[in-house]
């Protein structure tokens, strides 16, 4: 039969599937936290998602809304059954919940409602310029607090709010709180403070700071080097521990300048570049420690000089010497710098890694069913996620694998722990070659390796 006459009959079937699916109703029922119904909620239909699918979208049933009766009973009519509902619920004198509906499962929703009147759920304060004007249209973050935790869908406390043109915001929170951290956006200012607010009738002033600015310039023989990225860790106050804070970062310009503006200022920090930028040149810089100046005030630090790098070829390997393992990706990181290169071995199992400084770093694999195998020189005997050593020149070496689950690798991990104060890794351990077999990167391979 001709598919021309089928046609009809399918769009006639998927139509009836259609109308089949959107006789359905949400049902509930809205109480306090006593258990005691709620009378007069708000209850809409604010977004849907389809099942199995991303989202959330809105369809025709978004916006649909009603409010609860005495006995805090509700009803949504005639709602598709494909859809999955996020329900907006408002009360007088209540905080704002979201809960999910299945109208296809036809059992009602129970949605408890809980009052703002105890103090400690209300977070007030009033956030100001350096110059003490008010700072019109700043977002506080919630960074933590007790209520940082998904309940039903919805975040127990306002993650994210912006201040009124005065300056003055209001979190709440489903749950009292004794105190939260924020940090707080706006243009022109340092972001990185942290603020610890105490709910309550007390109005927390949260006073802004510009920072300081720190400038420098990337040469390599005297000659500047543009787009080099350069970022900076902050130290602890021994300025050897680095603290665990995201890093500042920036680009060299074209003529090698950099600036990071709106830093905190009279603190200690490390400065290095990051290696993906300086692949293609080879080319790596040594680690700085530098101090920002007084609030409101820019330093120049003068130099940032490039040197020949280190570069490291490598091959998978399995113990039996048979087989390649498909889809490597081999990770290496640096341990004094939150830096890394990611890179996936070609169908010959090789890798390589150009731009590495000297210094210890941490190489770590991810693949199914496989793991680095014990008998590498280099495994970390305690996490075995990892090889660890010094790089001080190029290095040819052989990883072998083993079969197994996959031990995975946190980035970061040796970083965040501080084994850059480890002796052994300072100045005994070496980055060395599985013991398997010497291995070297044919000459074919690293002449295609030279053309690219």
């Amino acid at each position: 039969m001709p598919s021309d006459r089928l046609l009809p009959a399918a769009i006639i079937l998927a139509i009836a599937t259609y109308q089949h699916a959107i006789g359905f109703e949400i049902t509930g029922t809205i109480v306090d936290e006593w258990g005691r119904p709620l009378p007069g909620a708000l209850v809409i239909i604010r977004d849907a998602t389809v099942r199995s699918a991303a989202g959330p979208w809105c369809n025709p049933d978004c916006g649909k809304h009603t409010l609860s009766g005495e006995d805090g009973g509700f009803a949504l009519e005639t709602v598709h059954s494909l859809w999955l509902f996020n329900l907006h619920v408002e009360a007088d004198g209540f905080l704002p919940r979201l809960a999910q509906a299945d109208a296809r499962q036809r059992k009602p929703v129970e949605i408890t409602m809980l009052r703002v009147d105890h103090p400690n759920r209300r977070t007030v304060g009033r956030v100001l310029l350096p110059s003490g004007q008010p700072a019109g249209g700043a977002f506080v973050n919630v960074v933590t607090s007790q209520a940082i935790a998904r309940t039903n869908g919805s975040y127990a406390i306002d993650r994210r709010v912006q201040a009124d043109a005065a300056g003055q915001f209001a979190i709440h929170s489903q749950q009292p709180l004794t105190q939260l951290d924020v940090r707080v956006d706006h243009p022109g200012v340092q972001n990185r403070e942290l603020f610890t607010l105490r709910p309550g009738g007390h109005v927390n002033v949260v006073q802004l700071h510009t920072g300081a600015t720190i400038q420098g310039r990337v040469l390599h023989q005297a000659r500047p080097v543009p787009g080099v990225d350069v970022a900076m860790l902050p130290l602890g106050q021994d300025s050897t521990w680095v603290n665990q804070a995201q890093a500042f970062e920036t680009t060299s310009d074209e003529h090698g300048h950099f600036a990071f503006a709106h830093v905190p200022a009279e603190q200690a920090y490390r400065l290095f570049t990051r290696m993906d930028s300086l692949t293609s040149r080879n080319l790596a810089s040594i680690n700085r420690e530098i101090h920002s100046p007084a609030e409101g005030r820019s330093k120049r630090i003068g130099e940032v000089n490039l040197h020949a790098a280190h570069s490291i070829h490598g091959r998978i390997v399995l113990p039996d010497g048979k087989g390649l393992v498909p889809a490597v990706r081999v990770t290496l990181e640096r341990i004094r710098a939150l830096d890394a290169q990611e890179v996936v071995v070609d169908d010959q199992g090789h890798f390589e890694f150009r731009g590495v400084p000297r210094g210890p770093v941490a190489l770590s694999i991810a693949t199914s069913g496989h793991r680095l195998a014990r008998i590498n020189g280099s495994l970390d005997p305690q996490f075995r996620s990892a090889l660890i050593g010094r790089v001080d020149e190029d290095l040819s070496l052989a990883v072998a694998l083993e079969h197994g689950p996959p031990i995975e690798h946190r980035q970061g991990l040796y970083f965040y722990l501080g084994w850059e104060r480890r002796r052994d890794l300072g100045d005994q351990l070496r980055l060395v070659a599985s013991p398997l077999e010497g291995f070297a990167p044919d000459r074919a391979w690293r002449a295609d390796r030279a053309r690219e």
